[in-house]
């Protein structure tokens, strides 16, 4: 049954060994009800004890067919494995009962509410209204990642919202007089001495909001500097350890206020209406910072600055866009996301183990637990842990596992993880020891921004930096003797938008020892190629693609001022 076990679907292998069992044979037709399933999962919710609990199993079996078995085992696991989530279920009762359940979270009013609009005119369509209810979470709208400020203008074409994306909790508030409900992002019950602080000031902030559910965040503010603390401080134990801060919210959106519904208002209505209702209490009850934005400029030079104060960066909102539970319709920009992820950090790891994925990706390996290599420690060895007692030397739950107990992590191939939104994306290397000169992070050469596009071919460059997996120095020690001349050493340009071959000049730039910078590193440019003539700030020289040719024919880079456009 272990091996069994270890194909990471327990419901197949509870049906295989039912199927072969001589204590207990199972039905061979199902008569089952649901709502018999719905009593028996009742029931165990109830019972604490495990005898009571297999006493409990032993007597549904007894009218369970194999596959009956299989499903119940599935429901417990909340993983039914068949391709039909709560969308497809409820949307089959109603078009707008999904949207309703998202809204309400409340499965038994929509389903009745649903039977009641049916019943009240038959035949007639209504539309299933969409509402709140204070005390039950909704479901809270999400970000995509954006990666570039051209795409961000095109998908709020009316202007938007830049906020401040804060590295703290997310909160869902609701307050129902002197009653407050504290829900996570995953609309779970926030630990209470996180936001014990804020029953106290919110009244005080709002006194007209009898009735509210708020969207924030809640993060540890430093009272001297008045900024936000790092992701992880409200700890209880953390927590503690920073005496001159306190728990502060920052609202960014409100959904209900006394007894309107403020989802399907546009946001900057919603903004407006927080803004005339909520009084900031320095430390403790703060809006969030937000900015409005109609270009691609504005907008990166407002990324440069949040990058530049080491914040996580941006949160975009379409100005006109309505509030929509679990929908990523909003825009979420950070440095990994620029430029092909280019500006993300790099790190070399290996694979230690990995967990059984659910629905679909049930029965495989599909989440990785990633380690570094730490020289210190290279003599250890790794083995597999089963929950077979038998396989073990002690048992790891009251023992630390000992040297030999550990795996070998030179037999194992190095994995590079480019950092991406909902996991990361391994890409396989070489298959060289994992205590390699590669491997060490110590030893490893640092990736080139440009990676396996980069030009510039001289075989210093070559030698500092890593560009794919494929390279090796040897490969490139044949170009040595054709480098070509470093004539824009030094440079940091920036390519402006209305050069028609922008992708040939970059090119050449870099082949040339130049450094070409994304537009929201405007304060860092040397110079900007354009043939606007207001295209640049003045401590920088602004030119015509003719400088980059020209100064290529001389093999020296010539005076800016000829150039001018």
């Amino acid at each position: 049954m272990i091996s069994d076990l270890d194909q990471g679907d327990v419901s197949e292998t509870v049906k295989t060994f039912f199927e072969d069992s001589h204590d207990k044979t199972p039905s061979k037709k199902s008569t089952l009800t649901l709502q018999e399933v719905d009593h028996f999962l009742d029931k165990m919710s109830t019972l604490t004890k495990e005898d009571e609990q297999q006493n409990e199993l032993s007597k549904i079996t007894r009218k369970c067919t194999s596959n009956d078995l299989k499903y119940i085992v599935r429901l417990i696991k909340h993983d039914l494995k068949i391709n039909a989530g709560a969308k497809h279920v409820l949307e089959a009762l109603d078009p707008n009962a999904y949207a309703a359940f998202h809204a309400s979270h409340n499965l038994q009013d929509v389903v009745e509410r649903c039977l009641k609009k049916s019943e009240d005119v038959p035949g007639l369509t209504r539309t299933l209204s969409i509402k709140t209810r204070v005390m039950t979470p909704v479901k809270p709208m999400l970000a995509e990642a954006c990666k570039s400020f051209a795409s961000a203008i095109k998908k709020c074409p009316k202007g938007m919202f830049a906020e401040i994306k804060y590295d703290g909790e997310r909160v869902q508030l609701h307050k129902s007089g002197n009653d407050f409900q504290f829900f996570s992002r995953s609309l779970k019950p926030v630990i209470p001495h996180k936001v014990a602080e804020i029953k106290e000031y919110l009244p005080k902030a709002c006194p007209h909001g009898n009735d509210l559910i708020l969207d924030s965040e809640v993060l540890l503010v430093d009272h001297k500097t008045g900024k936000p603390l790092p992701f992880g401080t409200l700890g209880i134990h953390k927590k503690s350890a920073f005496k001159e801060a306190s728990v502060c919210l920052f609202i960014f959106d409100c959904l209900q206020f006394n007894d309107e519904n403020l989802m399907q208002k546009p946001m900057e209505e919603r903004r407006k209406l927080l803004e005339r209702n909520v009084k900031e209490i320095k430390n403790h009850i703060m809006l969030s910072e937000t900015k409005f934005i109609q270009t691609p400029t504005a907008l990166s030079d407002l990324m440069m600055k949040a990058i530049d104060e080491g914040l996580e960066g941006l949160v975009l909102k379409d100005l006109k866009g309505v509030y929509e539970p679990g929908k990523r319709h909003w825009l979420k920009m950070k440095k990994d996301y620029l430029e092909e992820g280019s500006m993300a950090d790099t790190a070399d790891l290996v694979v230690l183990g990995a967990y059984y994925g659910t629905g679909n990706k049930g029965g495989m390996m599909s989440v990785f637990l990633m380690g570094t290599y730490n020289e210190k420690l290279a003599s250890t060895k790794l083995v597999a842990a089963s929950k077979e007692t038998s396989e073990m030397k002690s048992n790891p739950s009251t023992s630390t596992a000992k040297d030999d107990d550990v795996m070998d992590t030179a037999d194992k191939p190095a994995t590079e993880v480019v950092g991406g939104d909902k996991g990361s994306r391994g890409q396989k290397r070489k298959s060289e020891d994992a205590g390699s000169e590669e491997t060490s992070s110590k030893k490893a050469k640092p990736m080139c921004m440009y990676g396996s596009k980069c030009y510039q071919k001289s075989r210093k460059h070559r030698e500092v930096y890593c560009h794919d997996e494929k390279e090796t120095t040897a490969e490139h020690a044949e170009d040595s003797d054709t480098t070509l001349p470093s004539i824009f050493t030094g440079t940091k340009i920036i390519i402006g938008d209305d050069i028609e071959d922008s992708k040939k000049l970059r090119r050449y730039i870099i082949a040339y020892d130049g450094l070409i910078i994304p537009e929201y590193q405007r304060n860092k440019a040397t110079h900007v190629v354009s043939a606007k003539a207001d295209a640049m700030d003045s401590s920088q020289f602004l030119v015509k693609p003719a400088w980059v040719w020209e100064s290529i024919k001389a093999i020296q880079m010539l005076p800016e001022g000829d150039f001018e456009p």
